[in-house]
């Protein structure tokens, strides 16, 4: 834990030194005299309503057009039919992303579990029960599942698919909606009836400083390619050391808007800025709106939805050996994603473990794959001590 604090320690030294401030230039001129020099001058930025000089201040402005219907047609056999050509596009100048999809029963319908239309077979005609599937510029599915019949979220945190560019690009300023759905039978023809409504939360795919990174950005936020089923976003690193090194609880619930919404945080706590990074960065979120569980254990589910997040993991591997995995758990997609990537790959053949709290050790062995390719854009003339190796049987180490 030492050595691990001397790491985040020695990436916020190359954050401070590759830092850029754009602040208030000095009111002087600079005068160069009749044998020479060089002068300096100040680049100040100003983001105005009209784009003058002396124009009001105002930030850029978010135009993104959102589909008001999605609209679905289910046969007298049951086979549905949906829409082919929905799309969510930006017309804003700034880059935004997807950040939250959440399905609602309509009134007097509930949520189950999507599957075969066959699913519904046994269920009493008027149970008035609809399953729903939904991808997002060609990302992975999201399915609603039994464990809540009101309202579930299918996509906490951008993934793959949910990212737009700028209208100056109409390459990449929009992405379409691919959605699926089995509905109960019904007694009675029905038109145009709000079985569901899905709502999209969109926000600016904006970089966050480090709250101790006065003036600049910590680190770039280009997206280095890896191995194949996630991505390296060297920003989020420091934020997952971090946390791992606070060893913070973590639930997938709803995420507050500011670490001082937590009621039981201590916003003085020697943990305050590590928490604060880890909200900024997407990684962490709450017991509830209001509780955090600071002094909580850290699961190994949440373990690894930590670290999937930190790399943008968003290829699954097949889990079905791991029987204490249950499809219907909120972290399978999570262990799913860890063993993909390398991070988890069980403590036995056939166990994970996931709601067990994790151990440093096995904490420190997950992180460890991903720093090896922290290694990779890290110059050893500037770490030569960064070196990790495994000491594990076969090469391996159980997580």
């Amino acid at each position: 834990m030492k050595n691990m604090k001397k790491l985040v320690s020695l990436l916020l030294a190359v954050c401070l030194m590759a830092s850029l401030a754009i602040g208030a230039s000095a009111a002087e001129p600079t005068t160069v005299d009749v044998s020479g020099g060089t002068g300096t001058s100040s680049v100040n930025l100003s983001s105005t309503s009209d784009g003058t000089l002396d124009g009001d201040p105002a930030a850029t402005k978010m135009n993104v057009a959102i589909p008001t219907i999605l609209p679905i047609a289910v046969g007298t056999d049951g086979t549905v039919t949906t829409a082919t050509d929905i799309r969510i596009t930006n017309n804003s100048y700034g880059a935004v992303k997807v950040d939250n999809v959440k399905v609602e029963a309509g009134t007097g319908w509930k949520l189950t579990a999507f599957g075969s239309k066959d699913s519904l077979a046994k269920v009493k005609v008027d149970s008035n029960m609809i399953g729903f599937k939904l991808a997002l510029g060609g990302g992975a599915e999201q399915l609603t599942n039994a464990e809540n019949a009101a309202s579930q979220t299918l996509i906490d945190g951008a993934i793959e698919g949910c990212y737009m560019s700028g209208n100056g690009d109409q390459s990449a300023n929009s992405i379409a909606i691919s959605y699926d759905a089995i509905v109960s039978p019904v007694s009675e023809a029905v038109v145009n009836a709000s079985v569901a409504s899905v709502l999209f939360v969109i926000c600016w795919d904006a970089v966050k400083p480090h709250p101790s990174i006065a003036g600049g950005t910590c680190f770039p936020r280009q997206l280095l390619s890896c191995r194949e089923g996630f991505t390296l976003n060297t920003k989020r690193i420091l934020a997952l050391f971090l946390a791992v090194v606070t060893c913070l609880s973590l639930a997938v619930s709803a995420s507050a808007a500011s670490i001082s919404d937590f009621k039981d945080v201590d916003t003085k706590a020697w943990y305050a800025e590590a928490v604060t990074a880890a909200m900024d960065n997407g990684l962490l979120y709450g017991k509830s709106k209001t509780q955090l569980d600071p002094n909580g254990l850290l699961t190994r589910a949440e373990m690894a939805a930590i670290t999937n997040r930190s790399f943008g993991c968003y290829k699954a591997a097949d889990i079905s050996a791991y029987k204490d995995v249950a499809k219907g758990k909120w972290y399978y997609n999570d262990v799913a994603l860890a063993v993909q990537m390398g991070t988890y790959n069980g403590v036995s053949s056939s166990s994970m473990q996931p709601d067990r709290a994790i151990t440093r050790q096995e904490a420190i062995a997950v992180v460890h794959e991903p720093c090896s390719l922290i290694l990779t854009i890290t110059p050893r003339r500037i770490c030569p001590s960064l070196r990790m190796r495994r000491k594990c049987p076969n090469g391996r180490c159980r997580t």
